[in-house]
């Protein structure tokens, strides 16, 4: 994502309140992060890798808020700058390249947050077992192509536009066509975001769907594991506001989405790995009987 000197969208999100769903989605997180380890240790007297992959998404995570504390103020003083709500200062250059710099590593973190989440899923689904060889087939698939597609989101990012130096960046990364290389780029992966969730939403219904179980439990299992939807309707919302193919969007909503994105996942991922708890509940009740 370039960020030049040229009037900008003006930001649909406060800087408070960026801040805010910044750090409370951080702390939520957290919070079934510590939920789910304690449910794990005390069902399973263990970790499993699906959660060193959790924990690694949140550090992931808390490294985002991190950068995004000590950079949205620079965030919004641009924007105050090129809407002549404020003067022009003289640190102004040195904060605009401070900002350009941080866009590369909050992409690394962003995506790879997601698709450590992703790869948590399907260890998760790997270790409930495969009761026929396609499912372990479709499993290796859905595998390759989602750590592929973390390399296409990684690949396709605009270094250029954000690590050289700044003078290079406001001839080079406020043309047309190079706005619209990062607006397509930003379409781009929330298509492949979606559809690697999909793929590995595949899983567990065809797993499920050949399994005995009454209609009532599986529908129930198949909607703890569907909730990855609401990740996959955060990441369309986070580029709902990409529309010109020629003018920049409002970056605030893009980060700010982003962060929500990275949030929500995690607490999903924390939600859909009680579902085997649920069964150990349901089969000691049947013993029991």
């Amino acid at each position: 994502m370039s960020t030049t000197s040229t009037p900008l969208v003006a930001p649909k999100i406060a800087h408070p309140v960026f801040l805010g769903f910044l750090w409370s989605g951080t702390g939520v997180s957290l919070s079934f992060v510590i939920f789910r380890l304690i449910v794990k240790i005390r069902s399973y007297r263990k970790i499993y890798s699906d959660d060193y992959l959790v924990i690694t998404a949140w550090i992931l995570l808390l490294g985002s808020a991190v950068l995004w504390q000590f950079m949205s103020p620079n965030l919004y003083d641009l924007f105050a700058v090129t809407s002549g709500q404020k003067p022009l200062t003289p640190d102004f250059i040195t904060k605009n390249a401070d900002l350009l710099r941080s866009i590369t590593p909050f992409s690394l973190l962003f995506y790879s947050c997601l698709w450590t989440i992703k790869l948590s899923f399907l260890l998760f689904f790997r270790r409930l077992g495969f009761n026929v060889r396609g499912q372990k087939i479709w499993w290796w698939c859905v595998l390759i192509i989602t750590i592929l597609s973390w390399m296409v989101t990684v690949a396709d990012h605009d270094y250029k536009c954000s690590l050289r130096p700044l003078i290079w960046i406001w001839r080079n990364c406020q043309s047309p066509s190079a706005i619209r290389f990062t607006n397509n780029t930003y379409y781009a992966n929330c298509a492949v975001d979606v559809v690697t969730d999909c793929l590995i939403i595949s899983i567990p219904v065809r797993m499920l769907w050949n399994v005995r179980l009454p209609i009532r439990q599986k529908l129930l299992l198949m909607t703890i594991f569907s909730l990855t939807v609401i990740v996959m309707i955060v990441s369309i919302i986070r580029v709902a506001d990409v529309g010109s193919s020629t003018q920049q969007p409002d970056i605030s909503w893009v980060y700010f989405w982003s962060n929500i994105e990275m949030s929500t996942a995690i607490v999903i991922a924390c939600i859909s790995s009680f579902r085997q708890v649920f069964v150990n509940a349901h089969n000691r009740r049947r013993q029991d009987r």
